[in-house]
């Protein structure tokens, strides 16, 4: 499988989808850096040595197209809770291509409760 690997194309659609929301001003200095042109050839190189990685470049920033910057009230970052590859689809806590939510649900709702218990122990350690 011969991928062609076109980062500029690449660069500017993942930037012209923040557009909408209002994030570009925010993220254009890093998608059109040397650091953001690393990133992708990384992942183009696992790409072509069939090493998966999830959520697909597409979705990269689907959390920021799916919430306008000038409405954001609460930011969380999930990580792992997805139970295969295929299922994250950019947004923590979501997964749309899922039938059955229930397993990412738990894994989920156990991650929030261990948060939540975590943030009211500093709060009491900190008073």
């Amino acid at each position: 499988m011969k991928i062609e690997l076109e980062i500029d194309s690449i660069k500017q659609k993942l930037f012209d989808r923040l557009k909408p929301s209002g994030w570009d001003v925010f993220f254009k200095h890093y998608i059109f850096s040397s650091d953001f042109t690393n990133t992708l050839e990384r992942l183009y190189k696992m790409t072509i040595s069939d090493i998966r990685f999830t959520p697909p470049l597409k979705d990269l920033f689907a959390a920021f197209e799916e919430c306008p910057y000038d409405q954001l009230k609460l930011v969380i970052v999930g990580q792992d809770p997805y139970p295969g590859l295929g299922v994250a689809d950019g947004i923590a806590l979501v997964v749309v291509r899922l039938a059955n939510y229930s397993q990412v649900l738990n894994i989920c709702l156990m991650r929030l409760i261990r948060l939540f218990m975590v943030v009211q122990l500093c709060v009491l350690m900190s008073t």
